[in-house]
């Protein structure tokens, strides 16, 4: 069993996301995944109920975009998912948000 967990409802472009940034850090994890019935205990993992929630060494953090950056702070000897340039990483920090705001939709769409 690895030391991350990943609470994700599989469809979500979010939870892909921190999926996709785990095994590209190459970070083992196990998923715990909230489809059908299970999604009643979704409320339960954050304060706002919602996923992606990963727990890491006793702490519980939830939102892609933040559990992105803790990624990057907690496995620096792993390849990195921002740059460290601050202005680059402002820039792809800009264009995540775009992204996350704008194409999830779409994404949904073309899953379903």
């Amino acid at each position: 069993m690895s030391n991350i967990i990943l609470h994700q409802w599989e469809i979500s472009p979010f939870c892909q996301k921190i999926s996709r940034a785990l095994r590209f850090k190459g970070i083992p994890f196990d998923t715990v995944n909230y489809n059908g019935i299970l999604g009643a205990k979704v409320p339960l993992l954050s304060k706002v109920g919602k996923v992606p929630v990963i727990d890491h060494n006793g702490q519980r953090i939830q939102d892609s975009t933040r559990i992105a950056r803790y990624l990057d702070e907690a496995f620096p000897d792993t390849p990195r998912l921002y740059p460290e340039d601050p202005n680059q990483k402002a820039l792809a920090e800009l264009w995540e948000d775009w992204a996350d705001e704008s194409l999830y939709f779409y994404e949904v769409y073309l899953r379903v």
